[in-house]
């Protein structure tokens, strides 16, 4: 049967307490109302569905009481549509893979992120270490860059890493190595010349002067002693140069002073030995030259009537007596024959007249009385007969006329009548 809308049944109940109180204004719009009221019926009349529609409505009414459930032929009743499947009023069909539904459902929806729903039914959260999107049919493994909990998946994040796979969290980068951002596969090794922090999230730090670092380095190495850098980032240190000392490895080498020396690679420089010059180059020291000694690496030249060669010379020698020592470079000349000479004379001298000179490293001998020598004479020779030798520094002097003179004597005698 029709049944009326509901607002008609509101326009009946509120129209005769609606017409009391506001008596005075129906009186008064009455003849629009009486107007109104042949469209009003008209609209009534207009909204009763034909006659031969009623049994189509009511069938339809019926359909969606029936919703979310089904029969087969000579059912008595509609049966409630299981889960994992989707129903009209006479088909049961099975949820695809991933889709779902719960009992009574006309449709399948789509499994859940981070879920995997088997045969259809309500979804079961993925395992640790795998996740799945929406409308997947099953949990995969967590994808490298990410870690997976409760079936979802989130990026790893700074100064971590995950390869991928049956993940769920992720790894801190190893010591010396770093990554400075978000779902990382991996981490890099800290470049050379750099180092990088625990933190492993930092950007890597150029090391300082006086320090290096090879790749994947945590912290600067300390140059070696006698090795050295100025600059910043350096992958090695550079040996000292020779004649130079690295005392501090972060500052330019410094000239050796002079009598001191290195070798190279060398934290201080090292005074020369005794006797020995310092190189001009401070690399290293040289033999003391001819003429000179050496004493604190500087050479000081020999005073007069000293003599020393090249070698190790920490002092000169004094010329010894009987030779000559023109010069300080040259070893000792040996006086001649009637020549002599003390310590430490520079040259030969000739032996006076009037004495002997028989050895060069004695002083003269003055000649016996009766004796005489000349200039540069080795000995004295004795006065002959007939002659005078009041003066050995002179000839002898022959005796005048009437005196004489015997061997060896020094002055004539008058002769006996």
């Amino acid at each position: 049967s029709y049944h009326p809308p509901l607002y008609v049944y509101f326009f009946i109940l509120l129209f005769p307490p609606l017409f009391i109180y506001y008596y005075d204004l129906f009186i008064y719009f009455s003849p629009f109302f009486l107007s109104s009221l042949p469209f009003f019926f008209f609209f009534l009349m207009i909204r009763r569905p034909p006659r031969s529609t009623l049994s189509s409505s009511s069938a339809a009414s019926d359909v969606y009481k029936r919703q979310g459930t089904y029969s087969v032929g000579g059912a008595s009743s509609c049966t409630t549509c299981p889960a994992g499947s989707a129903c009209t009023t006479t088909t049961v069909t099975a949820c695809t893979d991933g889709t779902y539904s719960e009992a009574g459902a006309t449709q399948c929806s789509p499994c859940p992120e981070s879920q995997t729903c088997p045969s259809g039914t309500t979804g079961i959260t993925c395992s640790e270490g795998t996740t799945s999107a929406l409308g997947a049919s099953n949990c995969t493994l967590c994808p490298p860059g990410r870690f997976c909990t409760n079936g979802m998946s989130y990026q790893c994040p700074k100064g971590t890493f995950s390869p991928g796979g049956s993940v769920s969290s992720c790894t801190g980068c190893p010591v010396g190595q770093y990554n400075p951002a978000v779902g990382a596969s991996d981490c890099s090794a800290c470049p050379t010349g750099y180092y990088c922090s625990n933190t492993s999230t930092a950007l890597p730090v150029q090391c300082s002067p006086g320090t290096y670092s090879v790749g994947g380095a945590s912290q600067c190495t300390p140059c070696a002693p006698g090795l050295y850098t100025t600059l910043t980032g350096q992958g090695s240190c550079d040996a000292c140069p020779p004649g130079k000392s690295c005392l501090d490895p972060a500052s330019a080498p410094q000239t050796c002073g002079p009598g001191s020396y290195s070798a190279g690679a060398s934290v201080n420089c090292t005074e020369c030995p005794s006797g020995m010059l310092g190189s001009t180059h401070r690399d290293s020291c040289l033999s003391c030259p001819a003429g000179s000694f050496c004493s604190g690496g500087t050479a000081q030249a020999c005073p007069v009537g000293h003599y020393s060669i090249s070698g190790v010379n920490t002092a000169c020698t004094l010329c010894p007596a009987g030779y000559s020592c023109i010069s300080q470079a040259a070893l000792p000349s040996s006086c001649g024959p009637g020549t002599y000479s003390p310590a430490g004379a520079v040259n030969c001298t000739t032996c006076p007249a009037g004495s002997s000179c028989a050895n060069p490293n004695t002083p003269p001998t003055a000649c016996n009385p009766g004796t005489y020598a000349g200039e540069g004479s080795t000995s004295c020779d004795s006065c002959p007969a007939g002659s005078s030798c009041l003066d050995p520094s002179l000839p002898p002097v022959a005796c005048l006329n009437g005196t004489y003179s015997c061997l060896l004597y020094t002055s004539p005698s008058p002769r006996d009548s």
